[in-house]
């Protein structure tokens, strides 16, 4: 009960009220005027709805409980969980492809290996796996149109534009999920594309902005004002401190807060050095998921994208103030609890184990194209630089890996992965897939 309508309901008690019928109390069996009646009966009444009001808010209070805490507290499990198969399909890796030993890995950018060994989770303590599931809801497109006709109108009186009409049509995605989207047609404001999506577990609506072939000034993108931009030469905190007034202009036109920031920094590491391809800054809750801070955001959020590249990859633009910015907010029609919960608690895989399936190449991970894994220079991994456990998201399943790092140049580092728990048949299945081969190339 919010103190507010508590406050309203003790109104209803008269003072007048009470100090006219003190007098009837001192005097038992006195026979009450029909006035003096109605007063007493009504502040009966209004004493009674406070004592209910009280009691309710009370056993509300009591009876409430966060999502989480609907759950179950995770079993342990002392074994493995998944059979190498079924591990494989979690992870979308062929089952009949071996990995190759010296050069399974991605080229990624680590500007400070520290945060990433801090963020690691304890090597000597059990780690939670966790179920990752979708939840579907019916699509509605009046909801779809409730949920979008503000923040357009917001956005379009922000812009100094009018404001479009568009239309809605349904979709099929290449995975079967049906989605309600708005029209190609009219959906220009300005230098921005307006892009609205209705899934079956989320809204999702983004002003993106042309490539950069066009000139800055096309690119610019002020809202009342306040123009959007990022110096990526900037630490985090200075980032953040830069955000502060753009974000109270968001935070207006999406109709929502956010206390946290998460900022991303996604390199090319085929530059030498790295250069930034995409620049991302969140705007979410981490209290929202006790994974929200090691994981992509499973909550609300609000993003800026900022793009750094012409028309393809690698065709980088620059390496100071970034002004391409794509603008979105997406919000989940389920709690995060709902599609992330723990389910299970085991002991990692012991790090020596872990070390000798990375020698041996019993690797997981790699480009997802299989000719550019093949092609790419072979790295050892006997001295890798460091190690951290992260969780990864397979799927249907949130699973913590041993990640590895070899240092090659710079601030590019190879990165490959093992699971950082126990896979039955997972060393078996590799040496099967290796004999297999070594016979077949005899």
């Amino acid at each position: 009960m919010k103190k507010r309508e508590i406050l309203n309901s003790m109104s209803l008690i008269d003072e007048k009220y009470v100090e006219e019928a003190a007098p009837y109390n001192a005097k038992p069996f006195v026979i009450l005027k029909k006035k003096g009646l109605r007063r007493t009966l009504l502040l009966a009444a209004s004493i009674c709805l406070l004592v209910a009001i009280l009691v309710g808010t009370v056993i509300g209070v009591l009876q409430r409980k966060t999502p989480k805490e609907t759950y179950k507290e995770p079993e342990f499990v002392d074994g493995p969980l998944y059979t190498y198969e079924e591990f494989a399909m979690l992870t979308e890796e062929d089952p009949n492809i071996m990995g190759v030993p010296t050069n399974k890995y991605t080229k990624v950018t680590v500007k400070d290996p520290n945060a990433l060994q801090a963020a690691s989770l304890h090597f000597d303590e059990p780690a939670l796996i966790y179920d990752y599931i979708t939840v579907r809801k019916d699509l509605n497109e009046n909801e779809l149109k409730a949920f979008s006709d503000p923040i357009v109108e917001r956005y379009c009186n922000m812009v100094g534009e009018s404001v479009p009409e568009y239309g809605f049509w349904g979709q099929t995605r290449y995975d079967g999920e049906e989605v309600i989207r708005n029209g190609v047609e009219n959906n220009e404001i300005g230098a921005r594309v307006l892009s609205l999506y209705q899934y079956q577990d989320h809204y999702s609506i983004s002003f993106f902005g042309p490539s950069v072939a066009f000139s800055i000034e096309d690119c610019l993108l002020s809202l009342d004002g306040v123009t959007i931009n990022v110096d990526q030469r900037k630490s985090d905190d200075e980032i953040e401190k830069d955000m502060i007034p753009i974000k109270e202009k968001l935070f207006e036109l999406f109709g929502v807060e956010f206390s946290d920031i998460k900022i991303s920094r996604v390199y090319d590491a085929e530059y030498n050095p790295p250069q930034i391809d995409y620049f991302y800054v969140y705007f979410y809750n981490k209290s929202d998921h006790e994974l929200n801070s090691s994981l992509n955001i499973l909550s609300d959020n609000i993003y800026l994208r900022f793009d750094n590249e012409t028309n393809t990859g690698g065709d980088l633009v620059s390496d100071g103030v970034l002004y391409n910015v794509s603008v979105g907010y997406e919000k989940y029609r389920s709690d995060p609890y709902e599609r992330c919960y723990a389910t299970k608690k085991v002991d990692l895989l012991d790090l020596k184990i872990a070390e000798e399936y990375l020698s041996k190449g019993y690797v997981i991970g790699g480009y997802a194209c299989p000719v550019c894994t093949a092609a790419q220079e072979k790295i050892d991994f006997e001295e890798y630089d460091f190690v951290c456990v992260r969780y990864r998201i397979c799927k249907d399943a949130v699973i913590p890996f041993y990640n590895f790092y070899k240092r090659i140049e710079g601030d590019t580092y190879a990165l490959t992965n093992v699971p950082a728990i126990e896979i039955e048949g997972y060393a078996e299945h590799f040496e099967k897939v290796q004999s297999n081969h070594e016979h077949k190339t005899q």
